[in-house]
């Protein structure tokens, strides 16, 4: 995996389709590092325009050294595990039932960075490989990975959340010795895909 920015440009990709509309809030995923590699590595979320990972959306760069340069156990892998957990910026708005590619990159001419998949039977998309000018090639298998989002409220809560708006600001005004506060509420994360782990795990390894 790596690129010279002339001709040599090696990525990995999994596409994945979406179940509901959401903010993306962080990727997860397996891999680990063959020293002497220092490259960061970059994931992106993009697009997809006639099969193949086209316009990103957003790019997250992950230290070479939060990646660890020992390869994952069985154990681990097979325990529905991640090795790593990136956070996105909240800002990106996937789209229910619509395909986005996650793509691994690095800046670096050589950047020995294993990625871990298997072969389950996913039908919303596929890992596929791009080496020097393309196009994406499907390797036959999926990487292990999840997307979670946080998920957009639905019209009656978003109406129930501005009218207790309007009732604290009202009761706020009527008391004004007391010192009402409000406890923010998390919003629930949803899981668009995470791949099944439960067949025997592979190496995805570029080239």
């Amino acid at each position: 995996m790596g690129t010279d920015g002339i001709v040599y440009d090696n990525r990995q990709a999994q596409i994945f389709t979406t179940t509901s509309s959401g903010y993306l809030s962080s990727i997860s995923f397996n891999s680990y590092r063959i020293n002497p590699t220092n490259a960061d590595l970059r994931v992106s979320v993009t697009s997809i325009i006639g099969g193949q990972p086209r316009t990103v959306l957003e790019s997250i760069i992950v230290t070479s050294t939060t990646i660890s340069s020992q390869s994952l156990s069985s154990a681990f892998l097979l325990g529905g595990n991640f090795s790593n957990t990136i956070t996105a910026t909240g800002n990106l708005l996937l789209q229910a039932n619509t395909q986005y590619a996650i793509v691994f990159s690095t800046s670096s001419i050589e950047a020995n960075y294993r990625l871990y998949g298997d072969y389950s039977a996913y039908s919303g998309g596929s890992n596929s490989s791009f080496q020097n000018s393309g196009p994406y090639k499907t390797s036959g298998g999926n990487l292990l990975f999840r997307v979670s989002a946080t998920p957009i409220p639905e019209p009656g809560s978003l109406t129930t959340c501005i009218l207790s708006a309007i009732f604290l600001i009202t009761r706020r005004r009527r008391s004004r010795t007391s010192r009402d506060t409000a406890t923010p509420i998390s919003s629930p994360v949803f899981m668009l895909f995470r791949s099944s782990n439960l067949n025997p795990v592979i190496d995805v390894r570029p080239r």
